[in-house]
């Protein structure tokens, strides 16, 4: 259980960044860089997912 409410707080933390990030990167556009990111992050769990396995 403390694992899965210390995931879930860096989960909520790191998006939460990544919006803030994405408005200083591209003011502009901010909800396509945000986009992105939170693009990334998914791509990157998925990658991280299956080095690991189940």
């Amino acid at each position: 259980m403390l694992a899965l409410a210390l995931f879930g707080a860096a989960y909520m933390a790191l998006t939460g960044t990544l919006i803030l990030w994405g408005r200083v990167l591209r003011p502009q556009d901010a909800e396509q860089a945000t986009a992105w990111l939170f693009l990334a992050v998914s791509v990157g769990q998925a990658v991280g997912t299956a080095l690991v396995g189940p």
